[in-house]
């Protein structure tokens, strides 16, 4: 991976920000997630369990080929793109309230894509940001912004939901992750996506299936 480094200040910046957004995307919903779904396709709690648990299986089968030629055709910052762009889907299908059978294909497709791309993808490139001598200072960073945006997003939440304003939370979080999206654009092409491809897959091997 010594070709594709991710070094300065800015660049390291421009990760958590488009971090920062995408995890307040997320932890909008949080632990509110299983209510949305109930909600929206009228599941019970063991058939929310069976679904989810699918998801699981089929992610655990597909992320690795979704993630190599995700990364081989299209580079791994628009990767990340996708990822976000289908999160922000996912969200909005639970918001506009659609229960046909295509709408839950959609939802489910969306659902895997996101997990797929995203995480991966964005610890690949958080990957690159630490190569030079400031991982600590760098992941430190991470954590600031993770716990801190996992602290705020449930209360803001929890007052919508109070309020009886559920509809807000899924807005704000389609909005949270369309600002993540577009400022994807601000960090720097690695230029050697496709050259580095067994960098790629050998980082990928060492983070998800070694844990």
């Amino acid at each position: 991976m010594s070709d594709i480094v991710i070094s300065s200040k800015k660049d390291q910046r421009a990760l958590l920000t488009v971090q920062s957004f995408a995890l307040l995307g997320q932890g909008l919903i949080g632990v509110f997630f299983p209510f949305f779904v109930q909600r929206s396709y009228g599941l019970n709690d063991w058939q929310l369990i069976v679904w989810f648990a699918g998801l699981q299986l089929i992610m655990a089968v597909l992320v690795y080929p979704l993630n190599y030629w995700g990364v081989k055709w299209f580079g791994i910052r628009r990767v990340v793109q996708i990822g976000i762009f289908f999160q922000a889907l996912f969200y909005a299908l639970l918001g506009l309230g659609i229960t046909t059978m295509a709408s839950f294909v959609l939802l489910n497709i969306s659902f895997l894509l996101f997990i797929g791309l995203f995480w991966p993808g964005f610890n690949y490139l958080s990957a690159l940001a630490t190569v030079n001598n400031d991982r600590g200072n760098y992941m430190g960073s991470l954590q600031i912004v993770a716990v801190g945006v996992n602290l705020v997003a449930p209360v803001i939440t929890g007052f919508l939901l109070e309020w009886k304003q559920e509809q807000w939370v899924l807005l704000l979080s389609v909005i949270s992750f369309l600002i993540s999206l577009a400022l994807v654009r601000t960090i720097p092409k690695t230029g050697a996506e496709v050259s580095n491809l067994k960098g790629f897959s050998r980082q990928f091997k060492s983070i998800f299936f070694t844990k």
